[in-house]
């Protein structure tokens, strides 16, 4: 794996453009080096594109699922990686956060605010000022690497230093503002040479980020620091040629394709939680607070996978959950009498298994909680119409297309997706979230 100082094809590798050193454009990297290591597989990505990798994975927003890195040195780049994949826009780049244009006069963000422009900022001020802080610090110095002094100037409390941050992080954070209002991510991640003036360069950025802001973005989102330092870059490329290798069979017992499904599927599981209401949970926490102190009777149906979630609540929420409530939850799930339900089915019919145990078992107060992906299963759907002609309160969990069931019940919690898998596996993490509002105390009775 390479990270290259410039715009490449990251599927052919071939380098677009340095703006380091002359004669790379064009120039076939990636087949070459492959040349020469006997046509091995070579990722050939941007440096800051797999830096953003490897600080999305590893590093500062290994948490978060929306990373939009930036760093700062000879120049300024960016990446953004989405659900564990570098965004990838036409070839041969995006996000060349450095070439945003500041201003009608054509300066952009790197003119001010890389590390030969901070360098640039601090000569001039030792031009203008040369019996100040700065220039006794320079006195001496290898050109090119005034930068570095400026967390001693700053250390020193210079207000000349002070200015310099000031004026530049202003110019780089107003330039992050553009790629927040367009893209929203979830934490802004800064590295490169000069992120290494460590928390005054991040603190004075993310102060000047909130006033470039719409009122209705703020406070944006979490600016911090690169953690991986000076191998960012190499751990990055590294990354992203393990998935080359992956494609080319070359780890043992790897399928690429089947790797590669499963990250996107628990990338889609993620989001669709992400969706889901806080507050529509915590209305249903509520309910079942109430019925404990009513000492009211809670019912749980559903069908196939739903059936499992349904047993499995009834066991947390009889067991668990009732360790640390005033008195036992009176909860039951009407799946579970499998000769009352094949009695039911086979001398009545399957729409009434549920709701003829209703009728000998609840009572006007009691709870029924049902769930279902596509909310019309006929068996779930008569049982919410009797218990709600019958008193009872209705909680239904649905999926997307949400179904009679979302309009006959008193509650309802939406999964907004219409895959079953993705439905029922966040139907029981809601159930399970139920249960634990009361294990781990987040609601007092």
């Amino acid at each position: 794996g390479v990270g290259f100082g410039g715009p490449v094809d990251w599927r052919t590798g071939v380098v677009a453009q340095s703006f380091q050193v002359d004669g790379w454009k064009g120039f076939p990297l990636c087949e070459w080096l492959a040349g020469k290591l006997g046509h091995v597989p070579v990722v050939v990505e941007n440096d800051a594109k797999a830096a953003a990798f490897a600080e999305a994975m590893l590093g500062a927003g290994r948490e978060h699922r929306l990373v939009l890195y930036s760093n700062a040195g000879s120049g300024v780049g960016a990446g953004l990686v989405i659900d564990g994949e570098l965004y990838r826009g036409r070839s041969p780049g995006e996000l060349e956060l450095g070439h945003v244009r500041l201003d009608f006069a054509g300066h952009t963000v790197e003119d001010r605010a890389s590390g030969w422009s901070l360098d640039e900022r601090i000569r001039h001020q030792v031009q203008a000022d040369p019996a100040g802080r700065l220039a006794g610090l320079v006195t001496g110095a290898t050109a090119g690497a005034e930068a570095q002094l400026l967390t001693v100037a700053l250390a020193d409390g210079d207000p000349a230093a002070s200015e310099i941050l000031n004026d530049t992080t202003r110019d780089y954070a107003q330039g992050l503002s553009h790629a927040v209002h367009l893209l929203h991510p979830e934490i802004i991640v800064l590295g490169g040479g000069v992120s290494l003036l460590g928390e005054p360069w991040r603190a004075a950025v993310a102060r000047h980020l909130d006033g470039f802001l719409m009122e209705a973005f703020r406070p944006g989102p979490p600016v911090v620091l690169a953690v991986l330092g000076e191998m960012v870059v190499p751990i990055g490329a590294a990354l992203l040629a393990r998935r080359r290798a992956w494609s080319f069979g070359l780890r043992h017992g790897s399928d690429p394709g089947l790797q590669t499904w499963i990250h996107r599927y628990m990338a889609a599981q993620h989001r669709v939680l992400e969706r889901v209401r806080p507050d529509a949970i915590a209305a249903v926490v509520d309910v079942l607070r109430e019925a404990n102190i009513a000492k009211r009777s809670i019912f749980v149906c559903g069908n196939g996978g739903n059936a499992a979630n349904a047993s499995h609540f009834v066991t947390d929420l009889g067991k668990n959950a009732s360790e640390v409530a005033p008195r036992p939850f009176r909860v039951l799930s009407i799946n579970d009498n499998v000769s009352w339900l094949t009695a039911i089915g086979n001398d009545y019919a399957y729409a009434d298994v549920f709701v003829r145990q209703l009728t000998n078992h609840a009572q006007a107060g009691d709870v029924l909680i049902t769930s279902s992906v596509s909310g019309n299963s006929p068996n779930v759907v008569r049982a919410l119409e009797w218990a709600g002609a019958n008193g009872l309160k209705t909680i239904a969990l649905v999926g997307a297309k949400r179904g009679r069931a979302a309009d006959l019940a008193d509650q309802v919690v939406v999964i907004d997706d219409t895959h079953y898998g993705r439905v029922e596996d966040t139907q029981m993490q809601i159930l399970h979230m139920l249960c634990y509002a009361f294990v781990e105390k987040a609601v007092t009775f």
